[in-house]
């Protein structure tokens, strides 16, 4: 499944007689319906998890997520009952990521301990 473009992004925009732009016949402007997903029920996509070393059981170290469109790095890792403090290094589809990234459709979040040595 995948998550819909950003329809939120051309709300409040000015719209005019011609329905262009501009003021409207009393010379103010005019607001846009909204889509028609803000009301319904959140999408969902699919993404893949891979945590590594201890932070939670060798059952739960690979799954594959459904989870809301929107979803950030944080809330997965609420959603796993793991502690920010105890994450080190998070990476969405192999780049460097942090805890409010939002994740995209079908990537491949790798969450990892903190690491240490020489």
């Amino acid at each position: 499944m995948g998550c819909p473009p950003n329809e939120g992004a051309q709300l409040g925009r000015d719209m005019g007689r011609d329905g262009i732009g501009g003021p409207s016949r009393s010379g103010r402007p005019q607001r846009r319906s909204l889509p028609s997903t803000v009301n319904s029920e959140p999408q969902q996509m699919t993404v893949e998890l891979e945590v590594f070393g201890a932070l939670v059981p060798a059952d739960k170290r690979r799954q594959v997520l459904h989870i809301d469109c929107g979803t950030t790095v944080q809330q997965v890792a609420d959603r796993l009952g793991l502690n920010p403090d105890d994450i080190g290094l998070i990476t969405i589809q192999g780049v460097q990521s942090e805890l409010d990234d939002v994740m995209p459709p079908g990537s491949r979040l790798c969450i990892f301990p903190p690491m240490s040595g020489g």
